[in-house]
């Protein structure tokens, strides 16, 4: 029982000590400084994992100062336990699949923003997500699909029509590839399109 209460006292002394370095970060007077800040609200964070990893808050805090310090693998790996920890929370799996998408883990991303759809299908930064990423692995038809989602939900901007004018630029394109190709061929062998 007195272990637990220290044990406790410990973690909500490092949470604290975190959250404190966090407001410092925002009056840093200099880069350097408000990189070491960084790592030290960090290492608070990860402090409170290690003496109780039941708790979901530390790992989001603490990836998302591995995030702003570019170390996305130490990101992925405190995302991805939370993950397992707690899977139907929104702000996990957005910030999971954030970090999925900056590490070009396509696949594994779209799958983490299809389940935040699936938490909340009114969620604009999933649709946008994986209207995104569709687009980067070159399925327009489901990228288009998203951008129209968001237009029918009323959740577009400007930069969600100028998205999806884009995938249909990329498809014009194609299409234009495919038919100069095409006359080329016919050209080299006219007797083929007989």
């Amino acid at each position: 029982e007195d272990i637990k209460r220290v044990a406790e006292g410990m973690w909500v002394k490092e949470f604290q000590t975190g959250a404190k370095l966090l407001e410092q970060m925002d009056k840093a007077p200099s880069d350097s400084v408000r990189q070491i800040l960084t790592r030290q609200a960090a290492r608070r964070f990860e402090n409170c994992i290690l003496i109780d990893s039941s708790k979901y808050q530390p790992y989001v805090n603490a990836a998302a100062q591995r995030i702003d310090l570019n170390e996305l693998e130490k990101a992925d790996t405190l995302l991805s336990q939370v993950y397992q920890l707690v899977p139907e929370s929104l702000e996990v799996v957005l910030s999971y699949g954030i970090n999925l998408y900056n590490l070009q883990k396509y696949d594994q991303a779209i799958e983490i923003f299809e389940k935040a759809v699936k938490l909340d299908p009114n969620n604009r930064e999933a649709l946008i997500n994986l209207a995104s990423l569709y687009g980067q692995k070159g399925d327009r038809k489901k990228s288009m699909e998203m951008w129209d989602i968001l237009i029918e939900k009323q959740m577009a901007d400007k930069d969600v029509y100028f998205n999806r004018g884009f995938v249909h630029l990329a498809e014009s394109e194609e299409l234009v590839r495919q038919t100069r190709a095409l006359e080329d061929s016919l050209k080299d062998k006219p007797k083929a399109a007989e």
